[in-house]
């Protein structure tokens, strides 16, 4: 809940302190990320100390920027008042529909409290926060005649998804030490765009001090008139990555009682091969990585529109052993539905395509009503809840489990750099034969 604390000479400005009851896994640098505060900020506003430490069930207040909507508003015209996006506005209040906003209702604006330092000026902190200088002025309520002193709090709004003041410190050891128990082996994914070193995903991203969902453009390598998926784009989600409080979505419960927690760097780096095939088939690619709820919120987007979507995932489901597989929600399980189109041209793919160097006996192939099983098409409504946000967004959609990560022969196939590269070209040649064929 939020407590009023000082208003504005807007009356419909006003700032709010929200009281935090420090968790267990809590540090002061994960509260000032996850709320969008500048380090240091935090300890300052509370008044303690450099070298505070913070306890569970300890209370911080927490700045907030409150508007509240009065009749006749809408998010638009709330927009155009402060300077920043409906959009962005939306997505920090969880509004699902942006016509429909309540008088009444308080709505978090994309700002933060900055203290004025001893010998700073507007102009200083405007550059020193990357906005406009008038901006600044306005929601402020400031001239070119006033004066601001040390101590001073201003509101500092913003409009892109840079929500800092000066730079942010690296993340903390107790949050990066995960990665050092990681058992996939880097040293054999290879090298597409630096996944050894985890290029896109070695921090979670900020948008408006909140962790959204890693998010990458990949442009057509391959811009031949002839390119078989030119003018399509598809986004590539590799499944878990970052969650909203900045700490690692290592995988799902089972696969975590095996004491594996890298589902989430092994789905990034079997990703970057698939969208670096898709690339040189034509297609643009929009990498999304993040917890669910994070790649959810980052779908309803409109830049991120796509004619289809493929989520990554290794499988530790105890009943499918060693199988690739394509799943789709219950209800496309249907043969007209054109998801199982998609999975059933995959499905294909992989079973027309066993790799001799896989050296697979008769006593372990796959076989199922007499032929070749490699992969598997299969529905599960518990497993695909990401899908539905894509096919709500008119993408048809899939869910790969790359291989059965809690086994040794998964997990050897997972660490076998030419065959995920492999499996990667065989599902992008089975997706470009499904779009000729639709």
């Amino acid at each position: 809940s939020y407590i009023e604390i000082k208003k504005d000479t807007n009356p419909k400005t006003t700032i709010y302190e929200f009281k935090y009851i420090v968790k267990n896994e809590d540090s002061v640098y994960r509260i000032e990320k996850r709320y969008g505060i500048k380090p240091g900020e935090l300890l300052r506003y509370n008044n303690l100390k450099s070298n505070s430490i913070i306890k569970p069930g300890q209370t911080i207040n927490i700045p907030k920027v409150i508007y509240k909507v009065e009749s006749g508003d809408s998010l638009n015209t709330i927009a155009q008042k402060y300077g920043v996006k409906a959009e962005i506005l939306s997505d920090m209040n969880n509004i699902s529909n942006p016509n429909v906003i309540k008088q009444g209702q308080l709505l978090e604006l994309p700002a933060q409290i900055y203290t004025v330092k001893k010998g700073e000026n507007l102009t200083d902190i405007a550059k020193k926060a990357s906005v406009d200088l008038a901006l600044l002025k306005k929601v402020n309520k400031l001239n070119n005649n006033s004066i601001i002193h040390p101590g001073d709090k201003l509101v500092v709004l913003f409009n892109d998804i840079s929500f800092k003041v000066g730079d942010s410190p690296e993340a903390e050891t107790s949050t990066t030490s995960k990665i050092s128990s990681v058992k996939y082996n880097r040293e054999t994914i290879g090298d597409f765009n630096n996944i050894e070193s985890l290029k896109y995903i070695k921090k979670p991203m900020y948008q408006n001090g909140r962790v959204v969902a890693t998010r990458v453009i990949f442009n057509p390598t391959n811009t031949l008139g002839n390119a078989p998926l030119r003018g399509k784009t598809v986004i590539v989600n590799a499944g878990h990555g970052y969650k909203s409080s900045g700490d690692y979505d290592p995988g799902v419960v089972r696969y975590k009682s095996h004491g594996l927690n890298d589902e989430w760097e092994i789905n990034y780096c079997n990703a970057m091969y698939l969208a670096k095939e898709l690339c040189a088939k034509g297609a643009k690619v929009i990498f999304l990585q993040g917890q669910k709820t994070l790649v959810q919120n980052e779908l309803k987007k409109k830049e991120n529109k796509a004619d289809y979507f493929i989520s990554l995932h290794v499988n530790s489901a105890g009943n499918t052993k060693d199988r690739t597989q394509f799943f789709v929600r219950n209800v496309d399980i249907d043969t007209q539905s054109k998801h199982y189109k998609l999975a059933k041209k995959l499905e294909n793919r992989f079973d027309n395509w066993i790799p001799s160097n896989e050296k697979i006996t008769q006593k372990e192939a796959w076989i199922y009503q007499g032929k070749k099983d490699y992969a598997q098409l299969t529905q599960n409504d518990n497993r695909t809840g990401i899908l539905t946000s894509a096919k709500n967004k008119g993408m048809v959609s899939v869910l790969w489990e790359v291989a059965f990560a809690s086994e040794a022969k998964g997990r050897a196939r997972l660490n076998d750099k030419g065959l995920m590269q492999n499996y990667a070209k065989q599902a992008a040649l089975g997706l470009v034969e499904y779009d000729k064929q639709k």
